[in-house]
């Protein structure tokens, strides 16, 4: 059973990745205290986690190779207004910026054909809900060959 919150198909490990990958952020401006190996297991369970997410001003997004939204982080409704089901319709050409689409586009193809566990950084305009565009920056790491997760992970802030 997932988490209270968590899109059906998101697995006990998929958040475990996210897990680490909010560990592993190097634009986290704070100093991180890692956890006692004997904690660490039982901490990351999906319920803490989600609600880490939840109050994250991040925005962090599983993507699939066509860059379709295939898991949103709660911080989704707070950051750009949408559902994660009104996300899952939208095509990205329709939330990116068009000056800044074929930019985009393009990372991602790199991103997904070149760098499989590498994070990229990058800037771009997404709309919000209220039809007004916001700035995002982050990275974005190829996890397709990660069984556990099978997506390209995105993470932004405003």
């Amino acid at each position: 059973m997932p988490a209270r919150g968590v899109k059906p198909g998101c697995t006990r490990n998929t958040l475990v990745v996210f897990a680490r990958q909010l560990g592993n952020d190097s634009h986290m401006s704070q100093p991180r205290t890692p956890l006692p190996p004997s904690e660490s297991s039982e901490w990351i369970v999906p319920e803490r986690l989600f609600a880490l997410l939840a109050h994250s001003d991040d925005l962090s997004l599983l993507l699939d190779i066509h860059m379709r939204s295939v898991f949103t982080g709660p911080s989704l409704v707070r950051v750009l207004g949408y559902t994660a089901a009104e996300l899952a319709r939208l095509p990205a050409k329709k939330l990116v910026h068009p000056d800044d689409f074929a930019e985009v586009s393009a990372f991602f193809q790199r991103l997904v054909v070149n760098a499989v566990g590498t994070a990229w950084p990058i800037s771009y305009r997404v709309r919000h809900k209220d039809g007004s565009w916001r700035w995002l920056s982050g990275r974005a790491v190829n996890l397709l060959e990660d069984p556990a997760v099978r997506a390209v992970h995105a993470s932004s802030r405003r």
